[in-house]
């Protein structure tokens, strides 16, 4: 039986299933002889201990479910879990050997990161203090791949955890077309997206305040039509575009924006139908509306990646909806640079005079390439 399951492809050392450029992410520890052979010959696959996305140290059993090691789950206690793709944000719950392997460092890696520079770190007022007389603020930035969710209550959830530490709230709604019709520009249900600024300044909150009809208002070359198809919109309409909302606050109330791309809830409502409820049904086009305001993110329910971004301890977020491959493109390059070079961002580590020569005549390397 155990030569047989040998034979099939079980029993390789896990780095045998690792491309063979394979580059680790920063931070982690982590390496093959962490992933320890299970001693099972019916539940082949390896066990590691490391940092889930919360921080805490948990055990991972990984379980092949074929010799070529394309079809693994992973569990924790006996209970699966997701893996998650960092270029595009997709999900998995069964992915290859590599897949996973890739996933448990880059997890770990980025816990280990947050637990770093704890003199920054802390909810209480100390903390607090300490931060404000050195002029440190917090700021994180999130992506999600819409196709994570199969229904708007879902996506709903997500943007209130993630916004859960500002005084921003959003409602998240599913637009259907009101009738059947072909899109033209004279349409009624056709509308331009629009650009309006008002107190662009405002990084952080700075007064004196103004009311928010001062606001500039300008018009895009885009036609939002809740008819188009998600490649027909990022392709055709919103390639050169992604509509965004960036928000200032002081407290609990809003005093500046700038948006770009954005639909008027009061004009999505005379050219959509415009729902809350979860009933089943996932729908074409979803949209993100900014509560206190009528200021409204309209983008294809597939193919888009939602990024939350936060500054000034939360005084400044930022919805931005783009096209998910091109997210992914940007993604990827980013978390390979930063396997490069991530000794070299963090202010913590020291490298040795080895660590720097190599990298001076990697960078030149690099820009010799790029002439």
């Amino acid at each position: 039986m155990t030569t047989q399951t040998h034979i099939a492809g079980y029993g390789r050392p896990i780095e045998s299933y690792l491309p063979d450029d394979y580059l680790p992410p920063y931070c982690t520890p982590l390496g093959p002889r962490a992933f320890q052979q299970t001693s099972d010959p019916m539940r082949p696959g390896w066990t590691v201990t490391a940092l889930d996305e919360h921080g805490q140290t948990v055990r991972y059993m990984i379980e092949l479910r074929s010799p070529n090691g394309d079809r693994v789950i992973a569990t924790v206690d006996g209970k699966p879990v997701r893996g998650r793709d960092i270029a595009t944000r997709l999900q998995f719950e069964s992915g290859a050997v590599s897949q996973w392997y890739d996933w448990i460092l880059a997890t770990d890696a980025e816990a280990r990161m947050n637990n770093a520079q704890p003199q920054w770190k802390g909810d209480d007022l100390a903390s607090s203090v300490h931060c404000l007389e050195h002029g440190v603020v917090h700021y994180d930035t999130q992506d999600e791949n819409t196709a994570n969710f199969a229904h708007t209550s879902e996506l709903q959830h997500w943007l209130d955890d993630v916004l859960a530490g500002t005084s921003i709230s959003v409602l998240v709604l599913r637009l259907d077309r009101l009738d059947s019709w072909e899109l033209v520009d004279d349409s009624p249900q056709v509308t331009a997206l629009g650009r309006r600024h008002w107190h662009p300044e405002c990084v952080p909150p700075i007064g004196p305040w103004l009311d928010d009809s001062s606001a500039t208002v300008t018009y895009l070359p885009v036609k939002f039509d809740p008819g188009l198809d998600a490649d027909c919109w990022w392709s055709v309409y919103a390639n050169s575009y992604s509509p965004w909302i960036r928000l200032s606050t002081s407290g609990r109330q809003i005093t500046g924006y700038c948006a770009e791309g954005f639909v008027p809830l009061t004009t999505l409502e005379t050219i959509a139908d415009v729902s809350t409820d979860d009933d089943g049904v996932r729908g074409s086009w979803w949209s993100i509306r900014v509560v206190g305001t009528d200021l409204v993110l309209v983008f294809p329910a597939n193919d888009t990646m939602l990024t939350v971004e936060t500054d000034y301890d939360g005084a400044a977020v930022k919805l931005t909806a783009r096209n998910a491959i091109t997210r992914a493109v940007f993604n990827a390059v980013k978390d390979h640079f930063s396997r490069i070079w991530g000794k070299w961002l963090d202010p913590d580590s020291h490298l040795t005079d080895e660590e720097l020569a190599g990298g001076i005549n990697k960078a030149e390397q690099m820009l010799e390439e790029a002439e």
